[in-house]
């Protein structure tokens, strides 16, 4: 119907350029017949420019000559601008579409009458309208097969990266150490005194610990073997990841975390969470580790190490000694006018004295207590 690279020759190559890019950028919001007849077409559009402005640009063409005769836009250009240029690519796409569109609201026949076809110019009019019809319907059919295949394109990609579809690998669990450091808070008249723990695991493949975040998800991943997230890398834990001492405390320690949660109390420096540890459960460790250090070769004349247990950092390891603790009682009596016995509680380790305050009591099947790290 139109030769469009013929009229796009008659712009500047820069003012072209713009156009193109604009088109490009689907700023060519709409776009429309007002005038047709026997040799002439005249075509609007409003066209987004630069901040957000709309511009109204008009083109009418010379069908026989393939030529602009008038053309004018509502930027500051006034005609042949970069708007303009913009609708004559457009044009160039979407014509089948906009004389598609202008046959539905107008009334051909009717048209060809009023505006003086001749028997010949009519029927070309009604041909090149049902061939744009044809056209344009493969066009939407194409588009709608490209809009397909890149869904299935990017419902594939998404698919692929998806562990449900990829093949299972099979993964080598990573060599670790494994401990436990746990500190008191400071005495209050709070009954809440359960111990302040954090967990630390040592990957054979780094240099320096890793403190773990989330203790439960922690725990259930090496239940499930499943990998688990820390600082942003996945690692796979197993029960075979850890020494037989370390494993059985890890192993007591998902039993008992599944029933009695820890509570996080508190974020440290370099993201080490710290949580509190029902002291139950940590007196159920403390006799594990103590029966699993018993099971080792003695050292003779020092307190055992207990395994995976450190107070307050990995410098300061718990230890185990069997010298009995004793409890003396010292009763003191005020005479009058104030009468009144006071009870003075002492702890005796061998045949040292120590405060109460200075010791901790552990509730477990086997009781003790805790004191300098011993």
């Amino acid at each position: 119907m139109l030769n469009l690279r013929k009229i796009k020759q008659d712009f500047a190559s820069n003012i072209l350029k713009d156009g193109k890019e604009l088109f490009a950028e689907n700023k060519v919001i709409t776009a429309k017949i007002l005038h047709l007849d026997a040799t002439t077409l005249r075509v609007s559009a409003r066209i987004m420019g630069q901040y957000e402005n709309t511009y109204a640009s008009e083109i009418e063409i010379d069908r026989k000559e393939n030529e602009a005769i008038d053309s004018s836009c509502s930027c500051s250009s006034r005609y042949d601008c970069q708007h303009l240029a913009a609708l004559v690519c457009y044009m160039e796409v979407y014509l089948d579409e906009i004389l598609v569109n202008y046959s539905k609201e107008t009334n051909l026949s009717r048209l060809t009458d009023e505006k003086g076809f001749d028997d010949e110019a009519k029927e070309k009019l009604l041909e090149a309208v049902k061939e744009a019809e044809t056209k344009e319907e493969q066009r939407r059919d194409e588009e709608y097969q490209k809009e397909v295949l890149a869904e299935y394109t990017d419902a594939a990609t998404i698919l692929s990266d998806s562990p449900f579809f990829r093949p299972a690998k099979e993964r080598k669990p990573e060599e670790a150490t494994f401990s436990l450091i746990y500190h008191f808070p400071p005495r209050t008249d709070s009954n809440d005194h359960d111990p302040i723990v954090r967990i630390v695991v040592k990957p054979a493949s780094r240099s320096k610990p890793l403190a773990i975040p989330d203790p439960i998800a922690f725990f259930e991943g090496i239940r499930h073997r499943e990998t688990v997230s820390i600082g942003g890398r996945e690692y796979y834990f197993t029960p075979e990841t850890f020494n037989e001492t370390e494993r059985e405390i890890i192993l007591l320690l998902t039993d008992s975390i599944r029933h009695v949660e820890l509570r996080e109390t508190k974020t440290q420096a370099r993201g080490m969470k710290l949580f509190r540890m029902d002291s139950k459960v940590f007196g159920r460790v403390l006799a594990r580790a103590r029966q699993e250090a018993a099971s080792s070769p003695p050292r003779t004349g020092k307190p055992l190490v207990l395994p995976c247990l450190y107070h307050e950092n990995t410098d300061r390891p718990l230890k185990n000694s069997d010298i009995p603790a004793r409890i003396k009682m010292t009763i003191e009596f005020i005479h009058p006018p104030t009468t009144k016995i006071l009870v003075n509680p002492h702890i005796l380790l061998g045949t040292e004295t120590i405060a109460p305050a200075d010791e901790e009591l552990i509730e477990c099947e086997t009781p003790g207590l805790i004191y300098e790290d011993i």
